[in-house]
């Protein structure tokens, strides 16, 4: 009506051109009307989407390569100081490089993971909580913005270590990490096999990025440092215990070892993977019926979760399998790590975090 007045006041003097400047702007104002809602819902939700995955990407996507960036600046310059790196630091220090993106997932995607803040008690800033997006589209973004992050902190990985390498390192170690290598996955299987082993880390990098989203989101700074200070611990003393497991079964025999029982712990995994599955069912349906997210986001969400797990067991699967000690000593390593690898990537956590920015969102 607005835009109707001012035309009908500004085109006074010039009636016949009036006249046809109204019958547009009337054709024009009719047919906006009458274009379909769905089209415009959804266009409306591609950009806020995008706007969101910007946000998120100046928020916290650059914490993670730039701290790995730092790393590789810091190795290198000692590098360059040293001259010549002996075989021993080289695979330490090799190790520390590989590990630095995983444990700098940890901080990082905590800190990228908490909500923009306004008031004590952790709730979100205002233009969050009233943004015409749902908490789905939201933890989505996030999801995103935590794998550019990845793939930049792997990337400044994957250039400057080969640099640091030939230049400055003795690579006996690695020559003969490589030969092993090829001794299990012979012909083109080892290339496969290396695609396989870099998308795993890339996939466990993002996993640890977005871990612990949905505790970060509540915007409860002490749970969330306690939270992760916990699940370290945790992580790093199974990891060392199943090493000695492990080291235990190749040295002396399994029966002394935890996989004595390969058919208890198989139980055990499949266990957890069904609870799991219904957790994020259940959590995932509630979001539904309460419009905390759509259809579509959830169809995303379930299928990069089939893709990562299958790359991830089958990578766990073919390293336990085709290791020959391992092999022989462990006969069902091969699928206990399969099963691992179905519980590595995040699903239920994943559907928790929608409900929990619901929750600290709408209170």
């Amino acid at each position: 009506m607005a835009w109707y007045q001012a035309t009908l006041w500004s085109l006074a003097a010039f009636r016949v051109l009036r006249m046809i400047v109204l019958c547009l702007l009337g054709t024009a104002l009719i047919t906006v009307a009458l274009l379909p809602t769905d089209e415009l819902g959804a266009a409306a939700t591609v950009s806020n989407t995008a706007l969101q995955l910007t946000l998120e990407t100046r928020r916290g996507s650059l914490l993670l390569p730039a701290g790995t960036l730092l790393v590789m600046f810091f190795v290198m310059l000692t590098g360059a100081l040293m001259g010549h790196i002996p075989a021993y630091t080289m695979t330490f220090t090799l190790t520390t490089i590989l590990l630095t993106p995983l444990l700098l997932a940890v901080l990082s995607g905590s800190v990228a993971g908490m909500p923009l803040l306004t008031s004590a008690d952790g709730s979100p800033a205002p233009f969050l909580s009233t943004k015409p997006m749902t908490d789905g589209d939201m933890i989505l973004a996030k999801l995103a913005s935590a794998a550019l992050g990845c793939t930049l902190a792997w990337v400044v990985v994957l250039v400057l270590a080969p640099i640091w390498l030939i230049a400055w390192c003795d690579t006996t170690p690695l020559v003969r990490a490589w030969e092993h290598f090829s001794a299990m996955f012979p012909g083109r299987q080892r290339w496969l096999m290396l695609v396989l082993c870099t998308t795993t880390a890339w996939l466990l990098t993002w996993r640890l990025s977005v871990v612990n989203l949905y505790i970060a989101l509540s915007g409860r700074a002490v749970l969330l440092t306690t939270y992760v200070i916990a699940t370290i611990a945790l992580a790093v003393a199974g990891i060392v215990l199943v090493c000695m497991e492990l080291d235990a079964a190749v040295r002396v025999a399994a029966q002394g070892t935890v996989f004595r029982h390969p058919v208890i712990l198989a139980c055990i995994l499949n266990v957890a993977l069904v609870a799991k599955l219904v957790m994020a069912a259940s959590s995932t349906s509630k979001g539904l019926l309460r419009g905390w997210t759509s259809g579509p986001t959830v169809g995303v969400q379930a299928a990069v979760w089939l893709g990562a797990s299958g790359t991830v067991a089958l990578t766990l699967y073919l390293l336990a399998s085709h290791e020959p000690t391992l092999a022989r000593t462990v006969p069902s390593l091969g699928l206990l790590a399969a099963l691992c690898g179905l519980l590595l990537v995040p699903l239920a956590r994943i559907a928790l975090a929608t409900q929990t920015l619901a929750e600290n969102r709408h209170r």
